[in-house]
């Protein structure tokens, strides 16, 4: 599948993730040998297509609108997956540039269940420095639309690289803005704008999941 994939600037080394509508790809430059990048191929449900039609002039508009590519770019914070100008293939796939990470937060869950006090503090300060920067930028305050353990990556060294601020999801699947419910904050599920209470919420929520190795809402037998 790789070999057969030809993305302008770059060669496709391997496949790391996929999902129903999302496909992530390790990527070298052409232009910087050694210089690699994580591509993120972007195909549209019939829903997110119809929102963005509704709302957007075009989807490049949309992109930069909800994902805030450019504004990220610039951002001084090591803790964000540093993203870059999208590109598209010549079948008109569009694919997001960032820099890669080892894995993320929920995979690192996945495998251990829970982190210890340490690694715990240690990433809530991470991605709380991450939104800080992000809630503060002079531009205009950028909020995380879509805060979960699936869009905290950890890098080599386990930092936190905050990626996918925009409603990705909800753009790829067809379910609208319900697909991140489990970290969305009250003011959010009662369809009142984002703000900086909205990230603080669900940072919360990871804090305790990180610690608990269960979501905070997770149903519970009885008798515990």
């Amino acid at each position: 599948e790789c070999s057969n994939l030809i993305v302008p600037g770059y060669r496709i080394v391997k496949k790391i993730e996929e999902g129903s509508f999302k496909k992530v790809y390790l990527a070298e430059s052409l232009a910087s040998p050694g210089h690699y990048r994580a591509l993120k191929r972007i195909v549209p449900s019939s829903f997110g297509r119809t929102l963005i039609d509704e709302h957007y002039d075009s989807f490049e508009q949309w992109l930069e609108a909800e994902l805030h590519i450019s504004d990220l770019a610039k951002i001084d914070s090591k803790y964000i997956a540093r993203p870059e100008a999208p590109i598209r293939d010549k079948f008109g796939a569009y694919y997001l540039v960032e820099e890669p990470f080892k894995e993320t937060l929920k995979e690192r869950l996945s495998r251990e269940q829970r982190l210890n006090l340490d690694d715990t503090v240690r990433l809530g300060i991470q991605i709380c420095e991450a939104l800080e920067a992000c809630h503060y930028y002079k531009k205009g305050s950028i909020y995380h639309k879509d805060l979960k353990p699936s869009n905290v990556g950890l890098d080599e060294e386990g930092n936190a690289k905050l990626t996918d601020f925009g409603v990705l999801d909800s753009i790829t699947m067809d379910r609208g803005e319900m697909t991140n419910i489990m970290y969305s904050s009250p003011r959010v599920l009662m369809n009142q704008p984002i703000d900086a209470r909205s990230n603080i919420w669900s940072v919360g929520l990871l804090l305790f999941e990180m610690l608990a190795g269960i979501h905070l809402f997770t149903p519970m037998s009885k008798g515990i």
